[in-house]
């Protein structure tokens, strides 16, 4: 039991932890694949190959990725995922200007203004106009963009009244 708990543990440091930067090794850039193959599972986030390098440790040949800065030392486990990355991307002072924006950009996205934004297509006049109009079939749909909407009002609430974000905790609220 000790010996998984240490195991466990250890994995999760790796992970976790800032890899220094003396132990890793760049890895070749993989061939295109050709035009005339199946694309086949999630599409690919194009802008992750502009802000990454993928490369493994020295030491114990563990696959990881690396901030495609010149002179930035930030790495993070593998897979890549757009959630580590691009709030680093957004900030670091080692990409270029206009590729430090097109991450903040794409990180922008994930926001829960530009999802309700993106949910509604016309004005926003009624909150429940989507359950009304929705049929059977588009009931849950309309209940997610409910869901969202209304979550992005009490971040608003939060927000513009300087609030605790404690305070949604609360049984009173």
């Amino acid at each position: 039991m000790k010996a998984a708990t240490g195991t466990a543990k250890k994995r999760t440091e790796q992970g976790a932890m800032n890899w220094a930067f003396d132990d890793l090794i760049d890895d070749p850039q993989p061939s295109p694949p050709p035009t005339t193959a199946p694309q086949r599972g999630r599409p690919k986030a194009g802008i992750l190959d502009q802000l990454t390098i993928a490369c493994h440790t020295k030491s114990t040949d563990v696959p990881r990725i690396r901030c495609a800065g010149e002179g930035c030392h930030e790495s993070w486990s593998a897979p890549r995922m757009s959630g580590r990355i691009l709030p680093h991307a957004s900030v670091c002072q080692f990409l270029p200007a206009d590729t430090r924006k097109l991450a903040l950009l794409e990180n922008a996205k994930a926001s829960l203004g530009s999802k309700v934004e993106a949910a509604s297509s016309r004005p926003n006049t009624d909150m429940f106009a989507d359950f009304r109009r929705a049929g059977s079939q588009n009931k849950e749909d309309a209940r997610k963009a409910h869901v969202t909407k209304t979550n992005k009002l009490v971040l608003d609430l939060l927000c513009d009244g300087a609030l605790a974000p404690k305070l949604v905790d609360r049984r009173a609220f």
